[in-house]
């Protein structure tokens, strides 16, 4: 069972979102109480700061950070690496996910598993940059870090849609470069 597990979603890789989880709540936690009452809250294209706001929205990027990021794609990541039926968990139409083979099932749930990660980690490093920038701008010491936001942005979306792709693949063409395996409906 955790064999299945850790070839598709290594533990020791949970070390990046883990830290940068961490990281992010060691800024927010010891920086919070020496904050001034506003900060910025909202950046324009061009990372200038546009909006300002009460620093309490820096303990609520945080909030969003771990209870809607982290600890939700991490337990969905376990739970849908152990799972033992991969058919209940697959979200395509009903007819073609009864025909999956068990080898096109393996590669969907490593697909799925992948894409939790990757994007866990680049939506916390967003996070983290955000909320970075804000401490930054506030202690006088910075600008808003907008290359890298963008970055990270550009690399969500790019893993989103390679991923997809390659589930879509998994799915359809049981990872073979031509050909569908059995008849798409």
């Amino acid at each position: 069972m955790f064999e299945r597990l850790r070839r598709a979603y290594p533990l020791k890789v949970e070390l990046i979102p883990a830290l940068l989880a961490l990281w992010t709540s060691y800024m927010v936690l010891s920086a919070f109480s020496t904050l001034p009452a506003q900060v910025p809250t909202h950046f324009n294209a061009a990372g200038e700061p546009d909006r300002w706001g009460p620093r309490a929205v820096l303990l609520l990027l945080w909030g969003v950070q771990i209870g809607l990021v982290y600890l939700p794609a991490t337990l969905m990541g376990l739970a849908f690496g152990l799972a033992g039926g991969f058919r209940s968990l697959v979200n395509i139409p009903g007819r073609d996910r009864e025909g999956l083979t068990a080898e096109q099932g393996e590669a969907v749930r490593t697909w799925v598993l992948r894409l939790l990660l990757v994007n866990k980690v680049l939506a916390m490093a967003l996070v983290a940059v955000i909320i970075y920038s804000s401490l930054q701008i506030v202690r006088g010491r910075g600008e808003f870090m907008g290359g890298l936001f963008w970055g990270l942005v550009a690399a969500l979306l790019a893993s989103t849609l390679f991923i997809l792709w390659r589930l879509l693949r998994a799915a359809y063409l049981g990872g073979r470069s031509s050909g569908p395996s059995r008849p798409m409906r």
